[in-house]
């Protein structure tokens, strides 16, 4: 849930300049890439994102291939998350608009307090 926090500030119906919505700050192709690769059932497009429900469900689903493509590990699931797979494997790492780092410290500031 620290990636929530960190990417909408609990604001379900917010979207960002590059077109991420709800939130778990979810791009257009990545939910429908999603929802075919774990046949999520009754996603119908992108306004759905702003349902707390489905972008939760679609950006869990999107985390746990993120976390499979990264072996697990945390720092680089949550900077894929943020920067995109084919970024973060092409070895940036880095959001294009360079804030992975500053994201990534955040992430991890919120996920202590749930953990503790």
């Amino acid at each position: 849930m620290a990636i929530a926090r960190q990417e909408s500030a609990w604001n379900p119906k917010v979207r960002s300049p590059v077109g991420a919505s709800g939130l778990m700050q979810i791009m257009p192709g990545t939910a429908t890439h999603t929802v075919s690769m774990f046949s999520i059932p009754g996603y119908s497009g992108p306004s759905q994102l702003l349902d707390p429900e489905t972008n939760i469900n679609i950006g869990t689903s999107y985390l746990q291939y993120v976390y499979q493509q990264f072996g697990n590990n945390r720092i680089y699931a949550s900077a894929a998350y943020n920067a995109g797979p084919a970024g973060y494997a092409a070895g940036r790492g880095i959001a294009p608009d360079g804030s992975t780092p500053w994201r990534l410290s955040r992430v991890f500031r919120f996920r202590k307090p749930a953990a503790t």
